[in-house]
């Protein structure tokens, strides 16, 4: 039971984090002016598209599978975020 709740918690902090993203392509994001910048806006949505997906999944193996399988949700969503971050740092030196 403590593993559904913190997995469910996982799993809303990634439907944020996404709709964060979303709500954020045309804004200033942290130091980045996304409204000026068509590549960091397709980076932002195709992260965000991708942390939903993992969402989704992650609902189900969390209801319908095995523990083991929400190790699959943890991993997807850390690298989905790593790219984010390693993108990042690639418009920061542009």
């Amino acid at each position: 039971m403590p593993l559904k709740i913190v997995m469910l918690i996982f799993i809303a902090f990634i439907i944020f984090l996404g709709i964060y993203l979303l709500n954020h392509r045309t804004k200033i994001f942290i130091i980045f002016n996304a409204k000026s910048n068509p590549k960091l806006q397709g980076t932002m949505t195709l992260v965000a598209y991708a942390l939903f997906v993992v969402a989704a999944f992650g609902l189900l193996f969390l209801f319908l599978l095995p523990k083991g399988f929400n190790y699959i949700t943890l991993f997807l969503a850390v690298i989905i975020i790593f790219y984010f971050t390693l993108m990042l740092t690639k418009y920061n030196q542009e």
